[in-house]
């Protein structure tokens, strides 16, 4: 695991865990809401990928790693 990108991936795993079926939500909410019709499969997953990721890593870096040093 030297690997850059699959640490941070494992470090904000669990946040990534549960977030993800609310990133999925949305994700699909704002496509047919703003774009008047569903993402394809592929740009769903994409997009749905890249708004957990980064939701995960503000979680992680302001809720879950304060915690952890306690």
């Amino acid at each position: 695991m030297s690997a850059l990108p699959l640490r941070l991936f494992g470090t904000v795993s669990y946040s990534f865990y549960l977030l993800h079926p609310i990133c999925l939500k949305v994700v699909k909410v704002i496509a047919v809401d703003y774009l008047g019709h569903p993402l394809s499969r592929t740009n769903n997953f994409l997009f749905t990928l890249l708004l957990t990721f980064l939701l995960s890593t503000l979680t992680y870096t302001y809720i879950e790693k304060p915690f952890l040093k306690k």
